[in-house]
């Protein structure tokens, strides 16, 4: 299952999607990290997972040249989509990507 963040206590995952199975009350993170549970309620639940996941290896329409891969990924809640961050040659971009700025490598 996907999701969203909400926890406040876990400031690393805080508005990022995340993967996770239930079990009694609690979320179990399954990506971008392992093993933190985090109350079920503080989960927002999103429909369709994300088209790119952690770790994938991307590289921007505008740029083929360029490969990362994603680091981080949102959820915009105004337009309802997921925004990705990706990482090329061991720098973050700050640049926001959604599903048709990126092409997998």
């Amino acid at each position: 299952m996907w999701g969203v963040c909400l926890d406040i206590n876990v400031p690393e995952l805080f508005q990022k999607a995340v993967e996770f199975k239930m079990d009694s009350g609690n979320a179990t993170i399954l990506k971008p990290v392992q093993n933190i549970k985090v109350s079920a309620n503080k989960i927002m639940l999103i429909d369709n997972p994300p088209y790119f996941v952690y770790g994938e290896i991307v590289s921007p329409l505008n740029h083929t040249d360029i490969t990362g891969k994603i680091h981080t990924i949102i959820w915009h809640f105004k337009i309802k989509e997921f925004c990705y961050y990706i990482e090329s040659d061991r720098m973050k971009k700050s640049k926001r990507y959604y599903v048709n700025d990126l092409i997998k490598k």
